[in-house]
């Protein structure tokens, strides 16, 4: 949920290295019988709002008000 992930896969000096630890453990799952997924998201928030871009995130909802510190709030994917 942060952006320090997508430097360390973009960055010369630091890819190769992240991307043969990030092979070996996709072929670890897939000798286990598991598979992986990932992707680069906008984020809901910027500025220190993690907590409600991880919970976007594990509620499936997009947010499309500013309504980050009511209950709850009328949002659509």
């Amino acid at each position: 949920m942060e952006s320090y992930g997508r430097v360390a896969l973009e960055d010369p000096d630091l890819a190769p290295e992240v991307d043969a630890v990030l092979d070996e453990g996709t072929r670890q799952l897939r000798a286990a019988g598991y598979g992986s997924r990932s992707a680069f998201l906008t984020s809901s928030t910027t500025g220190g709002g993690s907590w409600l871009a991880h919970a976007t995130l594990m509620s499936g909802i997009g947010r499309t008000t500013s309504c980050a510190t009511q209950t709850s709030c009328a949002a659509t994917a």
